[in-house]
């Protein structure tokens, strides 16, 4: 971990880490990584995906719509 926060920019282990987080039902320290992701790479279009999973479980739907509408604008889906 202390490595991790070392790597700031390091995008795939603060996801993987997110996900970790997700499995565990830690969803701050979930928003926190995949916050981190976010502010290298706003266009993770996987990240924007979970936050709004995360909204969802939360019973946030409008907060988790926003997210899944952000998705398909950053990663449309393909015939």
């Amino acid at each position: 971990m202390r490595s991790l926060k070392q790597s700031l920019e390091n995008t795939s282990a603060w996801s993987l880490l997110g996900n970790t987080r997700m499995a565990q039902k830690q969803s701050a320290k979930a928003i926190q990584c995949f916050g981190r992701v976010l502010a290298t790479a706003p266009d993770s279009a996987e990240s924007v995906y979970h936050l709004g999973a995360i909204q969802r479980l939360h019973d946030e739907s409008k907060r988790a719509n926003e997210c899944f509408c952000d998705t398909l604008a950053l990663k449309p889906r393909q015939a």
